[in-house]
């Protein structure tokens, strides 16, 4: 976090937060709203590289898994469209969040009905990205050599967390080993910690 957003915490330490203003798409793009009741457009995409930096500098989790983005003194909690963090891989496939910040390890990979993969790391979850998920699974195969789309087909299996899934790619921290579990998208926030869409305590 930035030392003048820490310096002016100590300065305004109770201003007010403030939910349903800021968005993060399935596709790693901010979104800003001007009203609460807002919807992400290309209108409300944030595009100027030194906000976006800003963001990503001052984006941290509270103790109950609420997202947020740290603005001076007042903390702007984030809506997920999907999760915390959206995962690429770059030219030597190692993987990197939309914050720019490298994955350096995963406890866990977690494939949802709705055929969405994500990994569970170091900063937290990310969903893998759409353009770079088919490259991704491409490098986890399990300890035997099957590769991960070997697997889909009984991705309803209830012992799929028995299965461990060894990334191909590059930058992960050894091991390199990793459960694989199956799960339902409308349960992947409460197993992995996060909320979707903060809300203030009632």
């Amino acid at each position: 976090m930035d030392k003048l957003v820490h310096a002016a915490l100590k300065k305004w330490p109770n201003v007010p937060a403030i939910y349903n203003r800021l968005h993060l798409s399935a596709r790693g793009q901010w979104h800003l709203f001007d009203s609460d009741h807002g919807k992400p457009t290309p209108d409300t995409v944030v595009s100027s590289s030194t906000m976006l930096q800003f963001i990503s500098r001052n984006y941290a989790a509270d103790e109950q898994g609420n997202w947020y983005f740290q603005n001076g003194p007042q903390r702007v909690y984030v809506q997920l469209e999907k999760a915390p963090y959206i995962a690429y891989l770059d030219h030597e496939t190692r993987l990197h969040t939309h914050t720019q910040q490298p994955i350096a390890s995963v406890s866990s990979w977690w494939l949802t009905d709705l055929g969405e993969l994500y990994a569970n790391g170091n900063l937290g979850t990310a969903l893998v990205s759409s353009q770079d998920v088919e490259q991704v699974c491409a490098n986890l195969h399990t300890g035997d050599g099957r590769n991960i789309l070997e697997l889909l087909p009984i991705k309803h299996n209830e012992h799929l967390s028995a299965t461990h899934l060894l990334w191909g790619g590059k930058g992960l921290d050894f091991p390199r080993s990793a459960p694989f579990c199956f799960t339902l998208d409308s349960k992947l926030p409460q197993q992995l910690a996060f909320t979707r869409y903060p809300c203030p305590a009632a």
